[in-house]
């Protein structure tokens, strides 16, 4: 935004700092003519009590030099207030002063009239609206990020030991066998010749089972020992085996519940 279009511009006015205008130290030498060279002069008006970050801020400045060997070089300035401004212009004490000074009150009038303060506002609302904005995306893709996990976490309680399908089917009111089959006719798993329900080639090695041997017990017909093995779920595979019924529209009973509510 820039207050001073209205006027002629004796001196730029920089409107980049929202809360107030500045103006460059630099360029109010220059019109102030002053003789001394920058650097010094600044120097000097600062002894009147001016402070750095609340009356002015330094800046540096890239510039082209004549010099080969040093084709660059820095050069200082400052953003100075405008109430600073002003008051370097009364120090000068001549006509280019009182001009710039006069100059100064009217951006002061014009950036403090109503109609600008409520521009002002109506831009800092709407930034502080946009920055909300996209606050809100971000957690909303957040949330959407951390939905399956929150579900699964609320719906089924998960340990750091395996489950079986027993275990698991009471989760849904099931019993292990409907699971078993559930979970046959979606082409998750088969029963083999030993009557052990195993995972089909497709989602072998993902970390969903592990086989779990029963403590050894003796045939009473052979006198022979004996181990059976029965898979168990991995925590991976207990999250799997909810995902895969739910979009079946099988939800353990603690969903069922809230989505009836």
């Amino acid at each position: 935004m820039n207050d001073s279009n209205d006027m002629r511009e004796l001196i730029p006015v920089s409107y980049d700092n929202p809360e107030r205008p500045t103006v460059s130290g630099r360029e109010l030498h220059d019109f102030l003519e002053v003789n001394t060279p920058y650097k010094q002069w600044f120097d000097r008006m600062t002894e009147y009590g001016f402070s750095e970050n609340e009356d002015f801020v330094l800046v540096t400045q890239k510039c082209a030099t004549n010099n080969p060997k040093n084709p660059v070089t820095e050069r200082t300035d400052h953003q100075l207030t405008i109430p600073m401004a002003k008051e370097l212009c009364m120090i000068q004490r001549n006509e280019r002063g009182k001009q710039a000074r006069q100059y100064f009150l009217a951006v002061e009038a014009k950036w403090n009239s109503p109609e600008a303060v409520m521009r002002r506002a109506v831009l800092i609302a709407q930034k502080q609206n946009d920055q909300l904005k996209a606050a809100n995306r971000q957690l909303l893709a957040e949330n959407n990020d951390l939905k399956p996990d929150a579900e699964y976490a609320r719906a089924v309680c998960v340990g750091k030991n395996c489950r079986t399908t027993t275990s698991l089917s009471k989760d849904y009111g099931l019993s292990a066998e409907k699971l078993n089959s559930i979970l046959h006719g979606l082409k998750i798993q088969y029963k083999t010749s030993d009557g052990q329900w195993v995972l089909y080639t497709k989602y072998c090695g993902k970390g969903y089972t592990k086989n779990r041997k029963s403590t050894p017990f003796q045939h009473k017909s052979t006198g022979e020992w004996d181990t059976k093995n029965t898979t168990v779920w991995t925590e991976a595979g207990q999250r799997f085996i909810y995902e895969q019924l739910k979009a079946i529209g099988l939800l353990p009973k603690l969903d069922s519940k809230e989505a009836e509510a």
